[in-house]
Order: C-alpha cells, then structure tokens, then sequence
C-alpha cells in the first residue's frame, strides 16, 4: 500500500486556547452630572459635584480576570476653600443582581508596599536558589550576586512608583487638582461572566458615585496550522 498524507492538528486547537488567562472590558455607566468620553483607548468618566470634580479612567483598556482592578482617579477643587481628600473617604461596594451585597477592600499605599515586601522576599528567595545551582554547576559564583541585585533594583523601583502615584491623603487649594491611583478588592464574577460594582469618594459636601462593570470577553482560540505527516507505508 502506497504512503499517505495525514494532516493533524496540535493538541492546542482543539482545546480551544486552554490556559489563555480571560480578559474582561471595563465601562462606565453614567449618572446625572457624569460624563463619559475615550482617552487612549480607555473610558474616562467626569463626575462634576458642586465644589469639585472627578475623573477616572481605568489603568488598562482591559483588566485581565485575575488582577484586581485599579484606576487613574484625578481630582479637582473647584471651590474657593482648601479641600481634603483622605482616603478612608473611599469606598467601593460589590453590587450583584442590581443590589449592594458587601464591601471591597480599597488599598492603601502602605498596604500595596508591604505586599511588594512579601514579593520581594519570594524573589530573593528564588535568586538565592538560582546562585545555588550555578555554584553547583561550578559557574561563575558572582551571576548569583547578579541575579540578587537584578531583584533588589526591581523591588526598588516598585517601591518608588508606588510612592509616587498611590493616591494618598492630601490637601488640595483652591483651584488645585491632585491624581493618583486606586486600587480595589476584585469583586466577584456573576453567572453571566459580569462583575458589577461602585466607588464613592466623598470630598467636603460632595460625593462622587461610580458605577462600573466588566464584562468577560470572548476568548480566542488560538489555532495552529496543521501539521502535514506521511504515513509510512503498510506492509501487505
């Protein structure tokens, strides 16, 4: 019997893209005095209250099903008096069914820094390990030193960034603004693959409203191209 073509396709497509982390769409839905608009791609939203003014717009286009969600919130006094923002002003509430069922945690920036202190310690640990193995292949025992300050500059400049941009408390002056970046607890997803929830910021007499959703999006498989095999011929 004569060899014959055989097309087969990787295991991959036919688990339809198996091990893709999901991505899900953030959107905002408006309420009276708020206004939605794009910005590199993103939806910003500006709520407008009687002495100041909010945005925020989320820190990605699209959050991935597992990172807890995070966003660019900017802030205006529009007043002629000093304004304080504090943070324990904010709150976030998970909403399913159309109603309120508990809290989200909002994240300070001390708290954001001590979990980069836990993965700090992980990496030195996993660097430690890696410098132990290259010894034992008799490598050059300074790549170890290098991986350990390779980990140690990465910490740092976590660190800073989180310095620099987590929103904190602050005063602002008449006609000031201030930004910087929240970051709550991932509420949970619903059957219907949606995560409903609020963040409200209180700022003197003023209190900002935010309603938001994400919506889990359509995972792509992701489809190899068939691979051409020649069968061997059979023996009669």
């Amino acid at each position: 019997m004569d060899g014959h073509i055989v097309f087969a396709f990787a295991a991959s497509a036919l688990l339809g893209g198996c091990g893709l982390v999901p991505k899900e769409s953030v959107s905002f839905e408006p309420s009276p005095r708020q206004e939605i608009s794009s910005q590199d791609g993103s939806s910003l939203i500006v709520s407008r209250g009687r002495t100041t003014v909010v945005s925020m717009r989320p820190t990605e286009a699209q959050f991935t099903f597992d990172t807890r969600p995070s966003f660019i919130v900017g802030i205006q006094n529009a007043s002629a008096q000093p304004i304080e923002f504090n943070l324990n002003n904010v709150s976030a509430t998970e909403i399913i069914n159309g109603r309120p069922t508990g809290k989200l945690k909002v994240y300070s920036d001390k708290e954001l820094i001590s979990e980069e202190e836990t993965r700090r310690f992980g990496r030195e640990l996993l660097a430690s390990m890696l410098a132990g193995v290259s010894d034992g292949l008799g490598n050059d025992p300074s790549n170890g030193n290098a991986i350990s300050s390779n980990a140690e500059q990465v910490h740092a400049d976590r660190v800073n960034e989180l310095q620099e941009i987590a929103l904190v408390d602050h005063i602002l002056q008449p006609g000031g603004t201030y930004a910087g970046k929240l970051e709550i607890d991932k509420p949970a997803t619903t059957s219907a693959g949606m995560r409903r929830y609020s963040i409200a910021i209180k700022l003197g007499s003023d209190l900002h409203e935010i309603q938001i959703a994400q919506t889990q999006l359509p995972v792509q498989p992701i489809i190899q191209a068939p691979r051409l095999v020649i069968a061997s011929p059979s023996s009669q």
